[in-house]
């Protein structure tokens, strides 16, 4: 092996690392330049709490929409202080410089990427090109636009960071014999930073749960009790504080429950369906009970369902249990958003796919690796075929989360696109008029 191969493959991480952290700003890098959209105006520069720097404590004791008359909506009962203190510090950097907000979602965005890599090398052993192509993904999903290019998105952001790390912890502390109280101390500190940063950490243990059942099994059933004992510690701390400061610990359903059982089949196959390209992103999504349980597309959803089901049990029944682990992390991660409690007033959104997103890019490189093994037998040229076809996705899907960034520029843009796409909601376009009249177009604004 030459001497410069040799270097290669010492740093081969760290040019993985860049080479993800490329791909972000082609995807994402000219939303740097957009405005502030939608709720940023009243997040961010309607909030006196964001230029407090002095009292930047009293964001422990707020609502996250404790702001203008938005706070008087009984279904927006969130508690997200980590991300107030984010606004906080970006505007004590920037001022009302909506560019620094939007460096900083860029920046959050690649440290989540880098660390669902190392997530990646960890799960998938030697594989590092696999990892390396289910971490390119996951950083250039169009799902993930919302998220990246939106201020407000960054909840999901920052609490995806918190969360993959957190994981990443747990996975160093079920196998390590030394430093396991560091690793434990770790592994909580994250759980609370990315509970405070949005509700969906919630999914944590049982993501882990889920692991340790399909994968770990065995070996780390003995070891679980400190770590079960410090999630009930932390979980119910932290809705404690949340029934302190907002009076309740979730907020009052939009609809009845068995409306919502209902939903469940559309919801999750809308979901699927965003992540595997059939659905196209969109920044507001205005299906509703009608649309869902009283149409004939209801079949669809539920054989979508029951059909993803029986895929999770398939896999299980063959073994293949870390594949099975990755199709679980999906549904998991988005229990705290489907409105089964309720943690929100949305009934689906691109937003909330950040996290579950990372199971479904996993379990496809799973699929790259059982390719790549039942090739390694053939010629080397069956292999680069492989090779090249994931590249042409993830170039694929970089252009096509560019394209959709574009609508996230102005508010007049992104309510334009959502009144192309929902023509017939009256809040897309109560909102575009709204839009049109801080710009002084009059007429438009009437019309809308």
């Amino acid at each position: 092996m030459t001497a410069g191969r040799m270097w290669y493959l010492k740093y081969a991480r760290v040019w993985c690392c860049l080479g993800l952290a490329a791909l972000v700003f082609v995807a994402f890098g000219r939303s740097a330049h957009y405005d502030f959209v939608w709720d940023d105006r009243v997040l961010i520069g309607d909030n006196p709490a964001v230029r407090d720097a002095a009292h930047w404590y009293r964001l422990l004791g707020r609502n996250f929409w404790q702001v203008g008359d938005v706070m008087k909506d009984p279904s927006r009962t969130f508690y997200r202080p980590v991300v107030m203190v984010s606004y906080l510090a970006d505007h004590a950097v920037w001022g009302l410089n909506p560019h620094g907000f939007h460096l900083t979602n860029l920046l959050t965005h690649i440290l989540g990427v880098w660390f669902v890599f190392h997530i990646a090398l960890a799960l998938f052993g030697r594989h590092t090109v696999t990892a390396f192509f289910a971490a390119a993904l996951f950083a250039v999903h169009p799902s993930h636009v919302e998220n990246v290019c939106w201020i407000s998105g960054r909840t999901d952001l920052f609490c995806g960071l918190f969360y993959f790390l957190a994981f990443g912890a747990y996975l160093r502390w079920a196998h390590a014999e030394r430093e396991r109280p560091v690793l434990l101390g770790l592994l909580c500190a994250c759980y609370l930073l990315a509970l405070l940063s949005k509700e969906m950490a919630l999914s944590l243990p049982l993501v882990i749960l889920a692991h340790v059942a399909l994968v770990d099994r065995p070996q780390a059933w003995r070891n679980m009790r400190p770590l079960l004992w410090s999630f009930a510690v932390v979980t119910a701390g932290y809705l404690c504080v949340r029934l302190v400061v907002l009076g309740a610990v979730m907020g009052p359903p939009a609809l009845g429950l068995g409306e919502r059982m209902l939903l469940l089949p559309m919801v999750l196959a809308k979901y699927l369906g965003v992540l595997a390209l059939a659905v196209s992103v969109d920044p507001h999504h205005c299906e509703s009970l009608a649309d869902s349980a009283w149409s004939a597309q209801y079949v669809i959803y539920l054989a979508v369902m029951l059909g993803g089901l029986a895929l999770l049990v398939a896999e299980v029944r063959s073994r293949r249990l870390l594949a099975a682990f990755f199709g679980m992390w999906v549904p998991l991660t988005l229990i705290p958003v489907l409105n089964v409690g309720t943690f929100g007033d949305v009934l689906y959104a691109d937003r909330f796919l950040y996290i579950p997103s990372v199971g479904f890019v996993f379990l496809f490189g799973a699929f790259v690796v059982q390719v790549l093994e039942r090739l390694s037998m053939h010629r080397p040229a069956w292999r680069m075929a492989v090779g090249g076809a994931c590249g042409l996705l993830v170039c694929m899907l970089m252009f096509l989360s560019a394209g959709h960034a574009s609508y996230w520029r102005d508010s007049v843009s992104l309510f334009r696109q959502a009144s192309r796409t929902s023509p017939g909601s009256a809040y897309v376009h109560y909102n575009l008029g709204g839009a049109l009249l801080d710009n002084g177009d009059y007429p438009g604004a009437l019309a809308s």
